[in-house]
C-alpha cells in the first residue's frame, strides 16, 4: 500500500507540475497574442503614415541636392581657374607696363640731360 501512496503523491506532483506549466504556457500564449496584435497595429500605423514614400522622396531630394552641389562645385572650380588665369594675365600686364614705364622714365631722363646739355652749350 505504501507504493500506491507514493505513486499517488507522485501523480499529484506531476499533475500539479503540468497545471503550473499549463498556466505558464497559457500566459506565454496570451503575451504572444498581445504582442502580435500590437505589432499588427504598429504595422498599420506605419502603412498609413506613408513613411516609406516620404523616405523615398527625401532620399530622391537628397540625391538631387548632392548632384546640384557637385555641379556647383565644378562651376566654382572652373570660375576659380578662369579668375586665376585672369590674375596671371593682369600680373604679366603689370610687369610689362612697369617695364614700359621704366623705359619711358629712362628716356625722359636722357632727354632732360640732352636738353640741359644743349641749353648749357648755347
Amino acid at each position: 500500500m505504501d507504493v500506491n501512496k507514493q505513486a499517488n503523491e507522485l501523480a499529484c506532483r506531476v499533475y500539479s507540475g503540468f497545471q503550473e506549466s499549463s498556466g505558464t504556457l497559457a500566459k506565454s500564449v496570451d503575451d504572444f497574442q498581445t504582442t502580435t496584435i500590437k505589432f499588427a497595429q504598429t504595422a498599420q500605423v506605419f502603412e498609413r503614415s506613408n513613411f516609406a514614400q516620404l523616405l523615398a522622396d527625401a532620399t530622391k531630394d537628397l540625391y538631387i541636392i548632392q548632384r546640384n552641389f557637385n555641379h556647383s562645385t565644378k562651376v566654382l572650380s572652373n570660375s576659380v581657374s578662369t579668375i586665376e588665369s585672369a590674375v596671371f594675365e593682369v600680373v604679366n600686364s603689370n610687369h610689362k607696363i612697369q617695364n614700359v614705364a621704366d623705359q619711358i622714365s629712362h628716356h625722359n631722363q636722357k632727354t632732360v640731360q640732352a636738353l640741359e646739355l644743349h641749353w648749357s652749350n648755347q
